[in-house]
């Protein structure tokens, strides 16, 4: 294998605002982030608070409740908002309005690497392949509110765009 491209994460005990750096990717987790992916000048980090990388490593070990219990709920309603779906964060809906996207039932006939081509060229710069295994995440979800729970998650997606097996375990 080939590395082309390697992105720390690192383990925090809060997100903070990163000065100079640029937003690419937010996941919130309760009423804060839990994850968020950041650049500057080609200089790409991402940040996982450890409370949000402990509830993965349960959820994946299978000795937690499922963390999307309590969205599972909201899914099944028919008045979702983009900010309801897993994987999206106010930065992402942020960049979906700037798409001219603000519902979720707007998503259903998007095509997530047309949304992740246009904001590129919205934003002028190629932007972390990772937004559009968000924008992957939340387009399945529109079209499925029962969308299996490993689905919802963007990086479910950036191991299918990597020709990985999605629900093969990390470690």
């Amino acid at each position: 294998m080939r590395v082309k491209k390697l992105t720390p994460v690192l383990d925090v005990d809060a997100i903070e605002p990163s000065l100079g750096f640029q937003k690419t990717i937010d996941v919130p987790a309760g009423d804060r982030l839990g994850f968020v992916g950041i650049d500057r000048d080609g200089v790409e980090l991402m940040l996982q608070t450890c409370v949000s990388a402990a509830e993965d490593v349960r959820a994946v070990a299978g000795r937690a409740r499922d963390p999307l219990r309590r969205q599972d709920r909201r899914m099944r309603t028919e008045n979702r908002k983009l900010i309801d779906l897993v994987s999206v964060g106010p930065a992402t809906v942020e960049d979906l309005r700037a798409l001219g996207i603000t519902s979720v039932g707007a998503l259903v006939s998007e095509d997530p690497r047309d949304l992740y081509d246009r904001l590129c060229a919205l934003r002028g710069q190629r932007l972390d392949p990772c937004c559009e295994d968000v924008f992957r995440a939340a387009v399945a979800q529109a079209r499925d509110p029962k969308l299996p729970a490993d689905q919802r998650r963007w990086w479910y997606w950036s191991r299918l765009r990597k020709g990985e097996d999605p629900r093969a375990r990390q470690g």
